[in-house]
């Protein structure tokens, strides 16, 4: 259905790449799963999706980037840190050819307000 969805869907933009800012998840072309990380996109072209999720009552449960893990999420995000509900979107954005996918957890460096101003405006544009 999703395939049918986008290209019919008045609301879905008809360019496949777009030029990309901020930061998001890359979604590899094959074999997804154990290497998806984080990425400075820098203007680069593609697809992205985004998914807007709440935290729950248990946030501290959701796996985030933070000053910490910054530098290990840009080489590889393991799947399996993953919520079911985050792995579920990735899996449905890379099946219709999403490159990449934004999750507020993952691409804002959580606790910097710094990484919040710059980062947040980015995904709007």
């Amino acid at each position: 259905w999703l395939d049918q969805y986008n290209p019919n869907h008045s609301q879905c933009p008809k360019n496949d790449c777009a030029p990309l800012t901020g930061r998001l998840v890359r979604i590899p072309g094959t074999g997804f799963g154990h290497f998806i990380r984080l990425v400075e996109t820098n203007g680069q072209e593609g697809r992205c999706a985004r998914l807007t999720h709440p935290w729950g009552e248990n946030p501290e449960s959701i796996f985030t980037t933070t000053d910490e893990n910054y530098q290990e999420n840009l080489n590889d995000i393991p799947f399996q840190s993953l919520s079911r509900v985050f792995q579920q979107a990735i899996v449905t954005a890379w099946r219709p050819g999403f490159h990449f996918i934004w999750f507020h957890c993952l691409c804002i460096v959580q606790q910097s307000k710094r990484d919040w101003d710059g980062q947040a405006c980015k995904i709007e544009a």
